[in-house]
């Protein structure tokens, strides 16, 4: 199996913190990848980790080997860094149409018109159309559930190896998280994505693999 993500004995402190001790894991190149397990064993951190955010902490120490898309990120991320939809990711101070395309790799090659075509295509193809009828409205007037959907595209929009997403039904009715749940599965017929979540039901739902 090809993997986009190998790490293999992983250890590493925040200062005085040991966040992980040998810790083994791979995410296959394809499909959905959920990561499951108790609150405070470091599923957040883990996703900050292969972003790169933690890579700039002060305290930092880091071993071990780190692999992501064939590249050393343990030393320095190389290419484009795999994206993070974190848990409170509202969007509140743009537009939709500006949540939408503000991290899109392809937006600079095309004009607005082409922007427009191609990012109905898109949202057709992921069981979004509807959020096309929002475009130029505020992110606050859209419901908790429709700005995290306009965040998962976002993400999804900018040209990384792996699009990691962390807790994305948190606090959701089951309506509204059968909505989010369904984007997710869309996206990761496209590309590898990488999801934390607690709940076991939508972990079936969505996973091709289970961490």
């Amino acid at each position: 199996m090809d993997f986009v993500v190998e790490a293999q004995a992983i250890e590493l402190r925040l200062g005085e913190k040991k966040i992980y001790k040998n810790l083994t894991l791979a995410i296959p190149r394809k499909g959905c990848t959920v990561l499951l397990g108790p609150s405070g064993t470091g599923k957040s951190t883990l996703l900050r980790l292969l972003s790169g955010q933690l890579l700039s902490h002060g305290s930092l120490q880091l071993s071990g080997t780190l692999n992501i898309d064939g590249s050393d990120a343990t030393k320095v991320m190389r290419g484009a860094a795999p994206s993070l939809v974190e848990q409170k990711a509202d969007l509140l101070m743009a537009n939709v149409w500006e949540a939408l395309v503000g991290e899109w790799s392809r937006r600079g090659e095309l004009t607005q018109l082409q922007q427009k075509a191609q990012l109905a295509q898109i949202l057709e193809s992921w069981g979004q159309a509807e959020l096309l009828n929002y475009i130029g409205q505020p992110m606050l007037s859209l419901a908790s559930e429709q700005r995290k959907r306009v965040a998962i595209v976002r993400k999804a929009l900018r040209k990384a190896p792996l699009l990691m997403i962390d807790e994305p039904t948190a606090n959701m009715k089951p309506e509204d998280a059968e909505r989010v749940v369904h984007l997710v599965k869309k996206i990761s017929l496209e590309r590898p994505v990488l999801v934390v979540t607690h709940h076991l039901k939508q972990a079936r739902e969505m996973a091709d693999h289970i961490v």
